[in-house]
């Protein structure tokens, strides 16, 4: 009981531990040691969560029983515990260590049948040699579990060897993710605006709100380099409502006026969605911030639909229910079924970056077919990554509402932004100008 796993039978943390050490220690062994291997089966919460704690326990003594049949007499299968497990295994080449770890691949790439239904679920391998990558039992376990990280965010369902290069990466994310937790406290994070404008004749609509972290020491940091990091550790909670809050109080900034709507737009993550009130949370902001919801525009991008749909239309649903719109980022470069246009409460599509500044036949014909769709569905679109005058008369004479992107202004502070409206008169293609505060500014 104190070394075997009670459910799969196989040794536990302890057993491969402990036999790890041996190995190591044991300098006068037949057969040295190779290496370890880290093996994680991919997205198995769902399975607990969608058909019971039972059925995950029988999927993992499948997935015991494969690991077992595939290893063999080549190494040690144990459980590290939940849906982890690890091997040791002694004289093995690296070339070989990689053609089993992609037999592993194979063999779980088969269903699973689990209470009557066909069931797949992958797994993701991490491997660390030795002694090339480390000689004690520590590193080399520590070592395996960086490379199957990066192995989970590869896309998984694959392998990775460990390399030097991955230690660099596995610590400058524990630092971004360290000083991200103190990043709100510290006042490091704040919002740019990108504006938007109507093609037709060159008025603003809006801007897009994001995210900004300029740390004192890190200098800035790119959103891409964080937000991932803010999703995996649930930051993205917190940093979320920040961002709403601070868009909500802009919002009634720009629209104190009156004279025309300043609609801003907020990005909102699929785990906001899936793993949060978030209905809650933006009639409680708005109601503290004074906002209107038509002020407001929620952004999200196609990976969303691939989770729980039926969660996502109750949420998205609700907000256009409350009067906030839904836009679609970053359209085209997701989910490939184009169903959800009908199915989910959409008012704007924005035609990503990459369609845009690709300028042969067949992409301009993605776009127009596009428009077409959205046009048939009466949905907005909003064309980003705009940088040419050719690109922005190319979209409007084929029916796209609005865009944004350098041609018309980078993402600017709030203060540069408010009290912005367009100067009469300019509904050429020409440069426009805009007024900022008081200042006119020419952008090209």
């Amino acid at each position: 009981m104190a070394y075997y796993d009670g459910l799969t039978s196989l040794p536990n943390r302890a057993s491969f531990n402990s036999l790890l050490q041996e190995l190591i220690s044991d300098e006068a062994r037949c057969e040295p040691l190779s290496g370890v291997m880290l093996v994680d089966m991919d997205h198995f919460k769902k399975i607990n969560d969608t058909m019971g704690h039972p059925i995950g326990d029988e999927l993992l003594c499948q997935a015991a029983k494969r690991l077992k049949e595939c290893v063999e007499h080549l190494g040690t299968v144990a459980r590290f515990g939940g849906d982890e497990f690890a091997i040791i295994l002694p004289d093995m080449r690296k070339d070989e260590l990689a053609r089993l770890a992609k037999a592993l691949l194979d063999k779980f790439a088969d269903a699973f049948s689990l209470d009557g239904r066909e069931v797949f679920v992958s797994c993701s391998i991490g491997v660390a040699t030795y002694p090339d990558d480390a000689e004690t039992a520590d590193d080399l376990i520590r070592y395996a579990d960086s490379a199957l990280y990066f192995a989970k965010h590869s896309g998984r369902g694959a392998f990775r060897f460990y390399s030097a290069e991955l230690t660099v990466k596995a610590e400058e994310r524990l630092e971004i993710e360290t000083e991200l937790r103190h990043a709100l406290e510290r006042r490091e994070l704040t919002l740019f605006f990108q504006p938007k404008f109507r093609l037709q004749d060159h008025t603003l609509t809006g801007s897009e709100a994001l995210l900004r972290w300029h740390h004192p020491r890190l200098g800035n940091v790119p959103p891409d380099r964080f937000i991932r990091i803010a999703e995996e550790t649930g930051l993205i909670f917190e940093i979320g409502r920040w961002v709403l809050q601070e868009a909500c109080r802009t919002a009634v900034e720009f629209n104190a006026e009156g004279s025309f709507l300043h609609k801003i737009a907020v990005n909102v993550s699929a785990r906001q969605i899936l793993h949060q009130d978030l209905i809650a949370e933006v009639a409680d902001i708005l109601a503290e911030t004074n906002c209107r919801p038509e002020w407001i525009e929620i952004e999200i991008t196609e990976s969303v639909f691939l989770d729980d749909e039926q969660k996502t239309l109750k949420v998205l649903t609700s907000l256009r229910h409350m009067g906030i719109s839904i836009a679609i980022d970053d359209f085209g470069t997701g989910y490939s079924a184009l169903s959800y246009l009908a199915r989910f409460p959409i008012d704007v599509l924005k035609i990503d970056r990459s369609f845009i500044n690709n300028t042969d036949d067949r992409n301009r014909e993605l776009i127009k077919a596009i428009l077409s769709i959205a046009k048939c569905l009466g949905q907005q679109v909003v064309a980003e990554g705009v940088e040419t005058e050719n690109q922005a008369a190319f979209l409007k004479a084929n029916g796209c509402h609005a865009a944004q992107g350098y041609l018309y202004s980078k993402p600017i502070p709030k203060d540069e932004v408010r009290g912005w409206q367009p100067e009469t008169g300019t509904n050429n293609m020409g440069p426009r100008r805009l007024i900022t505060s008081g200042k006119v500014h020419e952008t090209v």
